[in-house]
């Protein structure tokens, strides 16, 4: 059985199930919430729950949010020293003004 909680404007999806007295809310990767919780469980309980995780959801939403960002984008170059192309790592350069 699946009933929905509403927290400020997110529908959570309640997974009623097992026999554990304990609630269990994830934020899935895709930033959706879940809350799974026995069936014996009540609804005010489980929307009490809800309400008491509210500025850990958030939070933990700006984070995702923050880290789904375009990657940065790097681009090759060439290093020229002394008419040399150097590879690899590891290349300290100097820069000189004139």
């Amino acid at each position: 059985m699946t009933a929905d909680l509403v927290l400020d404007h997110m529908h959570v999806p309640v997974e009623v199930g097992g026999r554990s007295r304990r609630a269990r809310l994830t934020i899935e990767r895709d930033g959706s919430l879940r809350l799974r919780a026995a069936g014996d469980v009540a609804t005010d309980e489980l929307r009490a729950f809800l309400a008491s995780k509210r500025e850990s959801i958030y939070k933990k939403l700006a984070e995702k949010e923050a880290v789904q960002h375009e990657p940065v984008t790097k681009e090759l170059v060439e290093v020229v020293a002394g008419g040399e192309l150097l590879v690899g790592g590891g290349v300290h350069g100097r820069v000189v003004t004139g």
